[in-house]
């Protein structure tokens, strides 16, 4: 095989191999595909990312890669929690079961603890393979199927439904701001994020001011479900009766926090709702966390595990913090 043949090597993508690493990383992750990996995480692999992104090569030929994207979710007081976003972690078929992408994961987690990530987090449908690099299921979100018909007679009528402008975007990004905790966003990077194929974006406006929205669909990502809602919760019934509407949709999977009182009574208003795990997740500076959060854990689950404690699990309920990731940005 080549990797028996010549030395490979870990070390970072250079810009102009990006186009060659996206073949093989569509390649390996969607085969066939019409929509790239970088259309989808448009934040991790695209274009301007800017992000930490490792390969291991022979030469000028790409076997493997993986990508972390750092991000600072800001508590009200002012405590800034600092997680890395694992993703794009793909090789080349032949050359898997080589330990190639482990350790570019672990070379990853090393580089984004050095820059101050306390917490990793990521998404997959191979959970032994992570398990074995020290990510667990963590964190909770509640999902439940709605109906177009139970949302008759539940429509809020005196505000305008319509597509999202840019001018809509400053509102949206205050909203999210009152989040208690909430992630930044520049309004370049939420341009970005809204501006993703495949995607609607519905607003609720009256008088010129927005109120709420939902995003619906995220490239190939997150078709047919909801990837983020915003603003009075009483006005998502009607954005995404709109929505469903437009589509012509019986149907139509909506994901939130456990944490949001709200969404929760939304949610058993309109049908029998699940509680399933976040995201795998991995503490990666416990000390780092302990100072800005370890109060919080101890008057939750005194003794208990500080990531079970902080983000919570399916099996024990919420944690102390209200975590929670948007399919937009779960990159």
């Amino acid at each position: 095989m080549l990797t028996q043949l010549k030395t490979t090597r870990l070390r970072a993508l250079e810009d102009r191999e990006s186009a060659g690493a996206m073949d093989m990383i569509d390649a390996a992750m969607r085969p066939g595909e019409p929509l790239s990996t970088a259309d989808d995480f448009p934040l991790l692999v695209g274009p301007n990312a800017g992000t930490d992104r490792l390969v291991i090569a022979v030469g000028d030929e790409i076997l493997s890669h993986a990508a972390c994207r750092d991000a600072v979710f800001n508590w009200v007081d002012g405590r800034r929690l600092r997680v890395a976003n694992i993703g794009a972690v793909a090789t080349r078929e032949d050359a898997r079961r080589q330990g190639h992408a482990a350790a570019i994961v672990r070379q990853l987690l090393v580089n984004t603890r050095q820059r101050g990530s306390q917490v990793a987090m990521l998404w997959t449908d191979q959970p032994a393979f992570y398990e074995k690099l020290g990510f667990r299921w963590a964190g909770c979100e509640r999902r439940f199927v709605l109906s177009r018909e139970r949302l008759e007679g539940k429509l809020e009528p005196d505000f305008e439904i319509a597509e999202m402008r840019p001018s809509d975007l400053p509102s949206m990004l205050a909203i999210r701001e009152h989040d208690a905790l909430a992630l930044e966003r520049s309004p370049e990077e939420a341009a970005t994020l809204y501006g993703i194929p495949q995607s609607t974006t519905l607003v609720a406006r009256r008088q010129g001011q927005t109120y709420a929205w939902v995003t619906v669909g995220k490239g190939l990502d997150f078709q047919g479900a909801v990837a983020e809602w915003g603003g009075a919760h009483r006005l998502v019934p009607t954005l995404l009766a709109s929505h469903m509407d437009r589509q012509g949709l019986a149907e139509l999977l909506v994901v939130g926090p456990t944490h949001d009182r709200g969404y929760t009574a939304l949610a058993a208003s309109y049908g029998t709702s699940e509680v399933a795990p976040l995201a795998m997740m991995k503490v990666l500076n416990e000390t780092s966390l302990r100072r800005s959060f370890g109060t919080f854990a101890e008057r939750h689950a005194p003794g208990c595990d500080l990531l079970e404690s902080l983000f919570g699990s399916v099996e024990h309920g919420e944690g102390a913090l209200p975590f929670y990731v948007w399919g937009l940005d779960s990159q």
